[in-house]
């Protein structure tokens, strides 16, 4: 008897968004996979209202968008009826952003690397994880590194801002962080997607995100063969008994 799909939750921010979309498309072409998404675009775990990133004329403030502070009540609606077998976390660009905290003065804008801002990162991915564990108590959850972003010197002709999201130090503390994470949490992994993009030179960049940033869904899907496999292994790592 062929094996069921494997149920599979993914949550996150537009990189998640996109990682779902690619996990559909392996969903269909295998038949190994039932995917539904909780990750919405411009969505940071952080607490905070608004985010820089660059828009058309530079590094701009990026207000966060409803559904993203609706995500959680979301996750919980989706999970009612429906229990999955592993909830994958993609998440990133819109956490290690210059962030504005909720109900904090309007010049005040924190960064990963500042203890502020890690403190901040900090309560945002594991207030995340433990809200997970809560609608979804014993499933495991599955971390991806976060890729450094926006490798190349400018994007859409606009010069790079120095404390702008790509600063490779910002992403370095959301992943330290993951990892601190998965030492503590024993349903809970971080698995290192980052090293299988940093590896490769920026020129690689214009293939695998054109955007510097996102993974176009067919290429995820491809990425998926190889990976998919890993990722089921990595939930029956968490799931396996501790050995004596």
């Amino acid at each position: 008897t062929p094996a069921a799909p494997m149920k599979v939750y993914v949550v996150g921010d537009s990189t998640g968004v996109v990682f779902a979309g690619g996990l559909a498309l392996y969903a269909g072409q295998t038949g190994k996979v039932d995917v539904r998404s909780g990750a919405y675009r411009a969505c940071p775990m952080t607490d905070v209202d608004e985010f820089k990133w660059y828009m058309l004329t530079g590094l701009d403030e990026l207000p966060v968008e409803s559904d993203c502070f609706a995500a959680r009540s979301q996750w919980a609606a989706d999970f009612a009826g429906w229990r999955p077998d592993m909830i994958l976390v993609i998440s990133g660009p819109a956490d290690v952003s210059p962030g504005h905290p909720v109900g904090a003065p309007s010049d005040e804008w924190l960064v990963p690397t500042e203890p502020a801002g890690r403190r901040l990162l900090e309560q945002g991915i594991t207030s995340t994880s433990s809200v997970l564990q809560s609608l979804a108590p014993g499933v495991p959850q599955l971390w991806l590194t976060s890729p450094y972003i926006l490798r190349e010197q400018e994007v859409r002709g606009v010069a790079y801002d120095p404390d702008g999201p790509q600063v490779p130090a910002y992403t370095d503390v959301y992943n330290q962080i993951l990892t601190q994470l998965s030492a503590t949490h024993p349903l809970v992994a971080a698995v290192p997607w980052a090293d299988y993009f940093n590896a490769k030179p920026i020129s690689a960049d214009s293939d695998e995100r054109p955007d510097g940033v996102h993974i176009p869904p067919e290429r995820v899907a491809q990425i998926l063969a190889e990976w998919f496999p890993k990722l089921a292994a990595t939930r029956a790592s968490l799931l396996a008994p501790p050995r004596s």
